[in-house]
């Protein structure tokens, strides 16, 4: 084969991968570009709520997360509560929470605010 059969073939061979490699790149680009306009949900606080420490729970295991406080909410709802390192656990301590609900997905979550100091 000469040299400009071997050009010729080679330059087709380019043109053919980019003929397919391009619009899985412009594909990617448009759902990257997607996913940065839509609009992400965001936690928003709610509402105060009272609630009662019941247990402590250390999930098992070296790799586990930090322990959460079971929380029993004065509707009868039990939930966990991330743990504070610097607060001590005292059973049946009366506690307030904020709940927070979720824009987009509706989910709710509670954070520590503080005890319920004895009257």
């Amino acid at each position: 084969m000469d040299a400009s059969k071997k050009k010729q073939l080679e330059r087709l061979i380019w043109k053919d991968r980019l003929r397919r490699f391009l619009p899985v790149v412009a594909g990617v680009l448009a759902f990257v570009a997607l996913l940065s306009i839509l609009p992400r949900g965001s936690w928003e606080a709610s509402q105060e709520v009272n609630g009662t420490l019941i247990a402590l729970h250390q999930p098992p295991g070296e790799d586990a997360g930090p322990p959460e406080w079971v929380v029993e909410l004065e509707n009868g709802q039990q939930r966990m509560v991330p743990f504070t390192a610097r607060l001590s656990f005292e059973k049946g301590r009366r506690v307030i929470l904020q709940e927070e609900v979720h824009s987009t997905h509706g989910g709710t979550r509670y954070r520590f605010l503080r005890f319920v100091e004895a009257e």
